[in-house]
């Protein structure tokens, strides 16, 4: 009222009115402010305190422009406010100012013109790019965020294009502002992102070009060119200063529209191109370590699914196998937590596949794989260290194992595919140090691995060794090993054994070859292409343990299990079938002929060309047959050559296998020890058998005598029963033998074991009094001794310091007589 009544006497209006008066132009029809406006923000600079009433004025005169569709005028009032508030950063009552300008921005939205409408985006742009000097605590944003977030949904009239851009920068330039300082927190409210989420999503462009994948991971300039800027491009760059504005406790309200909007418009059916997409952009534009809470929930939102469409849940597995290998730098301590749940996701598939109640076998089936891949991805982007606690983690699920036979069943086929899964970690890991990958609780576990009922994980665990023990790209050259007359034909790179590999080779080849002996045991006898495949990989795999651990404990124990097997193909006690015996020869004969090239011992190699050519020569397969094949390696001749040449050959003696000697119970009991009762194993009792071995420890005690030392080895002579090959001593003969004989290391290790037994035995059998009083007394017994030994030793100081005392002097000392001296 007082404004009005003002208008009707110009010349009492203050001073800011009137300089607000005389910007507009004498032409309505003009929109561009006349050279006054330099005037009123000088005014408006040096007079801060009329800042916020200049505001009100501009707002009243815009107000009846709009309400008279003077377009131009409204244009020449919206450049006013713009002016001002960019030259008003430094005043005071910039707050009260602002609160006008926005009122203004919300007029214009509220015409639905689309002159207005563009007018008001481009007004809220400057506004979001200015800096405020008193920040507004009671400012909120709820009028902006429901108008902007319709305009992104317009699909009608000739203008939907630039509809949906305005209001995508409109979204953007809140974002600018809403995100600018701690005292915005009410954007991050689960109401809004309801609301801005769905509106950015749905103009996101759905294409796998890679043109339309250029704004993944780089941001654009959105306003440089505003006129022919794409709504996907501005959707694009909307979430992802979402995205990277968010903090940590932010993440969920955001991410679960994300996930919502991803249910309803059915975007995780493969190929999942938009799905996919998305994620990339909040995956990238998440900052620091905070993209593994993408994971989690994924995972959290994949659990909501279970057995239930099967379709969308391939489409969350071809997303998860996609953005992990983004998410390098943002896994942490929840490691194993998130490993963990994958896992029980993938077994949760896998049990309903079992249960009869899949529908869709096929397409349960590709989920397994398709987020085997996508674990596999997940552990190829942790360190080394934690890889190998992944594939430590794995291997110990796996040696789990059901009594219940329909649990079991299940359990084998979740086992296999867990199995895949470690193949995929081990091939994304590379070796360095043999010694800090198998450590003793992995090479163990992974020793009992080799012996799992389900031949399949057998193989792949055969393949894991050839991944993990090929540091020199040598797995190519030996996965078809063939017979060889040099061994530069196969372009091997064998280096210098380092001391960290002798001693890995001196603390687990013994385990090594005891459990490669039984797996022999448990390759079937009947599909030559499995018995082809099984045994060529497990030649591989002692081709490279001579390759790249090449000591000479190493070569030694293989050749020693290569007899072996030699030895039980020639038995015929065992129930081998004669394709199984014949591979067993091949493979003796190839690993005979690929070591003797690597030791180059003439008598050793000259002996196996022999029997090679013999071979060719004279082989019948119905030798095999009748138990008549002679044309074998002579093993007394190899132990010769290996001992002339100053190899230690005191491992021949001992008997391979996981045996009730070696290991202090017999793992075979309830199916027999391999090498007595042939490998007619049913599966049931496999599966004892592994359950038993699964609380097994392997003999992983240090050889620390040096190599060429023919004393006897310090291993751990407490819990090692060894068999020690003893004389007959019934006749007089042998016993003077025994008697002119020198010491061996066999009669050393047996006296070093009657001395550790006999020092044991109080210990185990007494009673925990006896022992105490006998320790008591020893002690009581020996006071007096002590004493006395002090007391010497205390006589024998003091007289060394007498003696130091009265030392004579030197003879340069001495004062001679003036008469001796001439």
């Amino acid at each position: 009222m007082y404004q009005s009544f003002l208008c009707c006497w110009s010349t009492f209006k203050p001073r800011h009115y009137k300089l607000v008066d005389s910007v507009y132009p004498k032409n309505e029809l003009e929109s561009r402010p006349n050279a006054n406006i330099d005037k009123l923000v000088f005014y408006s600079c040096s007079h801060g305190e009329k800042l916020s009433r200049i505001g009100e004025y501009l707002f009243l005169k815009l107000s009846r422009d709009l309400y008279r569709q003077k377009l131009a005028r409204v244009r020449v009032g919206t450049e006013c406010f713009i002016r001002l508030l960019k030259s008003s950063h430094h005043h005071n009552s910039q707050s009260s100012f602002i609160d006008s300008y926005l009122k203004m921005v919300e007029k214009l939205l509220e015409t639905n013109d689309s002159q207005m409408e563009d007018l008001a985006i481009e007004c809220y742009i400057v506004f979001a790019q200015i800096d405020e000097v008193q920040p507004n605590y009671l400012r909120r944003y709820d009028s902006f965020i429901p108008k902007f977030s319709s305009m992104c949904f317009a699909n009608r009239g000739n203008r939907i294009k630039q509809q949906r851009c305005n209001g995508l920068k409109g979204l953007l330039a809140l974002i600018w502002r809403a995100t600018s300082g701690d005292y915005h927190s009410d954007f991050w409210n689960q109401e809004h992102m309801d609301k801005v989420i769905p509106s950015i999503l749905l103009n996101i462009k759905e294409d796998s070009d890679e043109n339309s994948l250029d704004n993944v991971r780089f941001s654009v300039n959105t306003f440089s060119s505003q006129e022919n800027t794409e709504p996907y491009i501005i959707a694009a760059e909307c979430l992802r200063e979402i995205m990277g504005k968010s903090s940590y406790g932010s993440f969920q309200c955001v991410l679960e529209p994300l996930l919502t909007f991803c249910d309803d418009q059915k975007k995780w059916l493969p190929p999942a191109t938009f799905a996919i997409h998305v994620f990339k952009v909040v995956v990238y534009s998440i900052q620091g370590t905070s993209s593994i809470i993408v994971i989690e929930q994924l995972l959290k939102h994949l659990d909501k699914f279970k057995t239930k469409n099967v379709q969308e849940r391939i489409g969350m597995a071809t997303v998860l196998s996609n953005i992990v290998l983004i998410a390098g730098q943002s896994i942490g301590p929840l490691l194993l937590a998130t490993y963990n749940n994958m896992l029980k996701n993938l077994k949760m598939s896998v049990t309903y596949q079992k249960s009869g109640k899949c529908k869709d076998v096929e397409n349960e089936l590709v989920f397994q794989e398709t987020f085997t891949h996508a674990i596999g991805n997940f552990a190829s982007i942790l360190p080394d260290y934690q890889k190998v606690e992944i594939m430590t983690f794995t291997t110990n699920e796996i040696c789990k194992i059901h009594d219940n036979e329909e649990k079991a069943s299940i359990d084998s086929y979740y086992h296999h595919v867990l199995a895949s899964t470690f193949l995929k970690i081990a091939t994304k890991y590379k070796t360095v140090y043999l010694s800090n990958l198998f450590t003793d609780n992995f090479m163990s576990t992974l020793l009992r691995l080799g012996l799992h009922p389900n031949i399949e994980i057998r193989l792949i665990v055969q393949k894991i060794f050839h991944t993990l023990l090929d540091r020199k790209d040598n797995l190519k050259n030996l996965e078809n090993l063939q017979f060889i007359n040099d061994i530069d034909e196969l372009n091997l790179t064998i280096e210098k054994c380092s001391k960290a590999d002798q001693m890995f080779s001196r603390r687990f080849i013994t385990s090594v070859s005891d459990v490669f002996y039984d797996i022999m045991f448990l390759v079937p006898n009947e599909d030559e292409k499995v018995i082809s495949t099984h045994i060529q990989a497990i030649l591989c795999t002692m081709c490279l343990f001579c390759v790249e651990v090449g000591c000479d404990e190493t070569l030694v124990e293989m050749i020693h299990l290569c007899a072996s097997y030699q030895g039980i193909a020639i038995n015929i006690n065992n129930d081998f079938s004669d394709l199984k015996r014949y591979h067993i020869h091949m493979l003796c004969g190839k690993f005979f002929n690929f070591i003797s090239l690597i030791l180059q011992i003439p008598s050793f190699l000259q002996h196996v060309k022999d029997i090679l050519n013999l071979r060719k020569i004279n082989f019948d397969i119905n030798s095999i047959k009748d138990g008549t094949f002679d044309e074998i390696f002579d093993r007394s001749l190899i132990i010769e050559a290996l001992k002339a040449n100053g190899l230690d050959v005191g491992r021949f003696n001992t008997p391979l296998g996981s045996d009730v000697d070696k290991m202090g119970k017999d793992p075979l009991l309830k199916i027999g020890t391999p090498h007595r009762k042939g490998s007619n194993f049913s599966s049931t009792e496999i599966r004892n058998h592994f359950q038993t071995t699964n609380n097994v420890s392997f003999d992983i005690s240090i050889d620390w005598s040096p190599e060429a030392s023919e004393a006897g080895t310090r291993r751990n002579t407490l819990t090692e029963t060894k068999d020690i090959d003893t004389i007959n001593s019934s006749t007089i003969v042998s016993l003077r033998q025994i008697m002119h004989s020198p010491n061996t290391s066999s009669d050393e290790i047996r006296k070093d074991k009657d001395k550790s037994i006999a020092l044991l035995m109080p210990y185990r059998k007494g009673h925990i009094d006896d022992v105490s009083k006998a320790l008591l007394r020893d002690n009581s017994s020996n006071l007096s001794a002590r004493i006395k030994n002090i007391i010497e030793k205390t006589n024998i100081q003091e007289e060394e310091r007498n003696y130091l005392r009265n030392k004579p002097k030197n003879v340069f000392d001495i004062a001679i007589p003036e008469s001796f001296i001439f």
